[in-house]
């Protein structure tokens, strides 16, 4: 493959990231609003962080993929904490009925995202695919 095709293929799958960011920015402002009683205080900083977080770790890839590769698996591995921590808060502090498994197993899928792009990033950054965008030094 190409460093041109490879670039185009790294632009491609970072700008549908940007894409699910943006809609995930726009979700979360009416999150932040119907945070109430019924959910954990851990959980409500968690899924609104993880919301508003995966835009700028999609943005942060077109320079640097290390970093934006960790910081999408850790954003995944926040969300099902997240999840846990709710699923825990509502049966136990609440006492409201436990939800049915595909129920859960349906809120966790949504962490695949993140990892999947987060592999991405560290497999294209390990294996020495170009950058996206070049950082040029100023000159004197």
């Amino acid at each position: 493959m190409t460093d041109r095709a490879k670039r185009y293929s790294s632009i491609g799958v970072f700008s549908f990231g940007i894409c699910i960011g943006l809609v995930g920015c726009a979700m979360s402002l009416p999150a932040t609003f119907s945070i109430g009683v019924n959910d954990s205080p851990l959980a409500a900083i968690f899924f609104v962080g993880c919301f508003t977080l995966f835009l700028p770790f999609c943005v942060i890839a077109l320079w640097k993929r290390r970093p934006a590769g960790v910081g999408l698996i850790s954003l995944a591995i926040f969300w099902v904490y997240g999840l846990f921590d709710q699923r825990h808060y509502s049966s136990v502090v609440r006492h409201f009925p436990p939800d049915s498994i595909s129920d859960f197993l349906y809120e966790i899928s949504f962490a695949l995202l993140p990892v999947a792009l987060g592999i991405f990033a560290l497999l294209t950054d390990r294996a020495g695919w170009p950058n996206l965008i070049k950082h040029e030094k100023p000159l004197d």
